[in-house]
């Protein structure tokens, strides 16, 4: 399915062009927000102080959203219309955009609110898909899952924050500690077992890497 948008300058847009989209992406936060950075810390430096250049998360996740929130969202009767090939496309480049996006902004942590951005449809849809066993789409969450472990462990992102979007039912993964009710939502690449660990770890309000005396 190819869906072509008239934009009001007369210029079209096919909102399937998942590359355009992560090409308009990192040329955005290029200029917007990591140049500027730059520039601060270089300023910083020339008038003889120290600056450690500072990536807000939230800056980064507004402007990306600037590109990807203009259109009206694909409902789930368009989506299944879209060729296997084109959800491939969409789940690779946005691999690729978390891949720039972690490198530049390490604390930044992808959910599936942004894949839907990117894929232009809404997380419903996206839920709809996933419970109903769309194997690409398995596969995006389960990458999603595991990249916000990764945050959490490596001590750069908040753990607390982390789990408690893996546990929201609405914007988060929906993840319980029981495995019998974990479905497929989390079986490529990651540990039940280090779920659970984590879960535990929060919810008793202890942490397992303090040094026992």
């Amino acid at each position: 399915m190819k869906k072509i948008i008239i934009e009001p300058d007369g210029q079209t847009f096919d909102p399937n062009d998942y590359e355009s989209k992560l090409s308009s992406i990192k040329t955005k936060l290029q200029e917007e927000v990591l140049a500027p950075a730059q520039a601060q810390a270089e300023s910083c430096e020339e008038s003889g102080g120290k600056y450690k250049m500072f990536i807000s998360p939230a800056l980064v996740s507004a402007k990306m959203y600037e590109c990807l929130m203009v259109y009206k969202p694909f409902n789930l009767s368009e989506i299944q219309q879209l060729d296997e090939k084109d959800l491939i496309s969409a789940r690779n480049c946005f691999i690729r955009l978390t891949s720039y996006l972690l490198d530049i902004c390490p604390v930044f942590t992808p959910d599936k609110a942004m894949f839907c951005a990117f894929l232009n449809t809404t997380v419903d849809v996206y839920d709809n898909l996933l419970n109903n066993g769309n194997s690409i789409i398995i596969s995006i969450n389960s990458v999603l899952i595991s990249q916000n472990f990764q945050t959490s462990s490596s001590g750069i992102a908040k753990e607390k924050s982390i789990i408690t979007k893996l546990q929201s039912k609405t914007d988060g993964f929906g993840l319980v500690k029981n495995p019998e009710v974990v479905n497929n939502t989390i079986n490529v690449g990651i540990d039940r077992n280090n779920i659970n660990e984590k879960l535990d770890r929060w919810l008793n309000n202890q942490r397992l890497d303090k040094p026992k005396k």
